[in-house]
């Protein structure tokens, strides 16, 4: 199983943090109450829609 490295861009808002993530050309952006939620939220978007396995995603923050 090999692992993907993911440069996650990070925006603090008033009371959510906005998260994005570039995958072949995609953008893919959410929002959540803190960082294991987002991530897991981004994960989750990679697996429906570039059919990426969460367990292979992990994130560098920016």
């Amino acid at each position: 199983m090999e692992m993907k490295k993911v440069k996650l861009t990070i925006e603090k808002g008033e009371k959510v943090l906005w998260g994005s993530i570039k995958y072949n050309n995609n953008l893919i952006a959410d929002y959540a109450n803190n960082l294991t939620e987002l991530e897991s939220k981004l994960k989750k978007h990679l697996q429906e829609f570039e059919d990426v396995e969460p367990e292979t995603v992990t994130f560098k923050h920016n």
